[in-house]
């Protein structure tokens, strides 16, 4: 974990590096609002907002970090995007259009139209979803669904999460121009990351009270 050098952004302790590019580290408590937070400053002016998902490459980076496909996958999908960029283009175009209705599904469970957008990429993982057999078969999105394979991993996720318990006890950062999502199921939690907006809101009170 690294500190960013550009404080615009209140980046400081949100990232990693992963193969020499920058991803927000996963502190949501699931993959779905992890996904959310791959942008930062939601409903901030522009500058005060920070774009995780810069690339193709950035989602697979991203989706291997999350957790949600193996090493040699991702590594397969970032030389598919070098050979087909207008596809690449498309699922990461593709990709933050459902991060978008995701959010607001989350936040607001009765936007119908948020919930239709993230419905019709999950009827897409669903119609590449298959059983994989073993001692205990379970449902994936096989490797060969190609450059849309992060994009249905994370509808998956989100329909998952979005009909769960845990939809009721989500919060957002009080930080000042975070807006990351996590769960709290006690109530008490008021920032996404002590060691980043906690510690930075609380020397911001410090400092404010000494100047009076």
């Amino acid at each position: 974990m690294a500190e960013d050098h550009d404080s615009r952004h209140n980046l400081t302790m949100h990232w990693v590096t992963v193969e020499q590019l920058k991803l927000p580290v996963c502190i949501g408590g699931h993959a779905a609002l992890d996904f959310c937070n791959t942008r930062t400053g939601w409903g901030e002016s522009a500058e005060r907002q920070w774009e995780w998902l810069r690339s193709y490459d950035h989602l697979a980076l991203w989706a291997w970090h999350a957790g949600l496909i193996a090493e040699h996958d991702a590594v397969r999908l970032r030389r598919s995007a070098a050979r087909d960029s207008a596809s690449a283009t498309a699922v990461l175009t593709d990709a933050r259009r459902l991060r978008r209705g995701l959010r607001t599904a989350v936040l607001e469970p009765e936007n119908g139209r948020a919930i239709g957008t993230v419905t019709g990429y999950l009827r897409k993982a669903a119609q590449r979803e298959r059983l994989r057999p073993g001692r205990m078969p379970h449902r994936e999105i096989p490797a060969s669904t190609g450059l849309e394979l992060p994009l249905l991993i994370v509808a998956k996720a989100a329909g998952d999460f979005l009909t769960s318990d845990d939809i009721a006890h989500v919060h957002a950062c009080h930080g000042d121009g975070c807006t990351w999502l996590f769960i709290d199921r006690i109530g008490w939690r008021r920032w996404c990351s002590m060691s980043a907006c906690g510690n930075r809101e609380k020397a911001r009170a410090y400092a404010k009270r000494h100047r009076r």
